[in-house]
């Protein structure tokens, strides 16, 4: 069973592991330290005819230092198939609570039509996929899978131009090529390697937006035409059996130019049934260790995963940066969901609360949780707990 660094690790540049973001939210509070992301550069709003010229005598020069990479040979990679790759192992209930395109597209309201000069929205031949365009790409939204915790999106993204080299927003262009995982890509930066291909990058995303994209990650796979199958992972908003999920497509050299922001709704359903328990009596050593008062343990089960939430007070905590875990009978840590490994931490009145969300595992019996202090990497633990 992989480790949580390990799994982190695995996750690439996908999104940032759960136990920085841990950190970072713990520093914030504290007002003790403080970090800052790297720019990612500067972008320009379009190329000129200078710029053109520049730009195709680099890609002349990077013809002969870098390799001719070619796209990985992912096409129509469903989010079943997705899912089966990121570690998914019950991927049969991912495919019972998946909304297809038909559906979404029948269970669009009708606020979601746009009316830029430069945004469509149009319906994507026999299939009923909801498409949009701007002046960069064209945005199709294929699959969401969700039950009351967890939404999954899938989607294409298109471009409408052959110049132009699509780049997942969480990729900044002076990043290394490597990040952009295409083989052979492996030297200079991403726009040396849209350069050296004779195209512009332009900087693409489609996801739920507002509150729900708080702790959401993004992943993509690069197809063999140039296009960008783009996956999309957030925590449901709702909690309904169905909800409005607001979203955004967007397209960007620069700035974001209205037109290239797409705003819309999808209407989904969620098909999952869940079972919950809670727990309040815990192992008196949790806290004589630790100083962290756990009060209460939810475990939320669904088709999709197992989720905790753990509650509990830090008035007289011995460390910081405190997240949970949930082991299992022989003190593993659960195998956890693809890129919602770690959910979110809120601090309020002196009660805070943590979420983490992992698969189902054989069985319930005999597990435990262990109290980690992100801030050492040390592990408190295992402790019991029973209702």
């Amino acid at each position: 069973m992989k480790t949580y660094h390990e799994y982190t690790n695995l996750s690439q540049k996908i999104h940032a592991p759960e136990e920085l973001k841990a950190k970072v939210l713990q520093s914030a509070a504290e007002s003790s330290r403080s970090r800052k992301k790297a720019s990612a550069g500067h972008y320009s709003r379009g190329w000129s005819a200078l710029q053109k010229a520049a730009a195709a005598a680099v890609a002349a020069v990077l013809a002969v230092t870098l390799p001719i990479a070619g796209y990985a040979a992912v096409n129509g990679l469903g989010l079943k198939d997705y899912l089966a790759q990121r570690g998914m192992q019950d991927v049969q209930a991912v495919d019972e609570l998946t909304n297809s395109g038909e559906e979404i597209a029948a269970n669009q309201p009708t606020s979601a039509t746009q009316e830029p000069t430069s945004a469509t929205q149009e319906q994507a031949g026999d299939k009923g996929l909801v498409t949009y365009s701007n002046q960069y790409a064209k945005y199709t939204i294929l699959e969401a899978a969700l039950d009351s915790e967890t939404v999954y999106l899938a989607a294409r993204i298109t471009p409408l131009d052959d110049s132009y080299f699509l780049v997942p927003n969480s990729i900044g262009w002076n990043e290394p090529a490597s990040s952009l995982q295409i083989g052979g890509a492996t030297e200079g930066t991403v726009e040396q390697y849209a350069a050296s291909q004779g195209k512009m990058p332009v900087t693409v995303s489609v996801g739920a937006t507002g509150e729900v994209s708080n702790g959401s990650a993004q992943d993509f796979r690069y197809n063999e035409d140039g296009s960008m199958n783009y996956y999309w992972i957030g925590q449901n908003p709702s909690g309904e059996k169905e909800i409005t999920l607001n979203c955004a497509a967007i397209g960007t050299r620069g700035n974001i130019e209205p037109d290239n922001r797409i705003e819309f709704d999808l209407q989904l359903k969620d098909k999952s049934s869940a079972k919950e328990k809670i727990y309040r009596s815990f192992d008196p050593a949790a806290f004589d260790e630790t100083g962290v008062q756990v009060t209460e343990l939810t475990l939320k089960q669904t088709e999709i995963g197992l989720y905790a939430t753990f509650t509990f007070r830090t008035d007289n905590a011995k460390i910081s940066g405190i997240f949970f875990k949930i082991l299992d009978a022989n003190g593993e840590e659960l195998d956890t969901l693809p890129l919602v490994s770690g959910g979110s931490r809120v601090d309020s009145g002196g009660i805070s609360t943590c979420r983490v969300f992992y698969q189902i595992p054989d069985t319930l019996d005999g597990l435990q949780f262990a109290i980690r202090d992100v801030w050492e990497s040390i592990n408190y633990g295992p402790y019991s707990f029973s209702e």
